[in-house]
């Protein structure tokens, strides 16, 4: 969970950093969302009752959705429309990941 966290922290400040070339405490914050963000994932899904690839599938799907949309907002070209599609992928591939998974019962 912290390995997953970390990563995307490191990853995201640098691509922020892109963005925010005049304020890197800036590019933090958003890196340091992203990254709780994952982290938090990656501690709700170790509860899930499935397997390596369906969480990680799935942990995947929410954070290049909040991706996106960070981007879009930080570059001010997010539109209703826009989130809209992006929520309806999220939910068809959620169910499509969920409804071809195994589920385990948890003992």
């Amino acid at each position: 969970m912290l390995s997953s966290a970390g990563s995307v922290f490191l990853v995201g400040r640098n691509i922020f950093l892109q963005y925010f070339r005049n304020a890197p405490e800036k590019a933090r914050f958003f890196a340091f969302f992203l990254a709780l963000f994952s982290g938090e994932m990656a501690w709700v899904s170790s509860f899930w009752p499935f397997g390596y690839l369906t969480v990680g599938a799935v942990s995947l799907l929410f954070l290049s959705v909040l991706w996106d949309t960070l981007l879009l907002s930080l570059q001010r070209t997010i539109t209703l429309r826009r989130l809209l599609v992006q929520l309806s992928v999220l939910v068809l591939f959620l169910g499509l990941v969920l409804s071809s998974s195994i589920w385990r019962p948890v003992v």
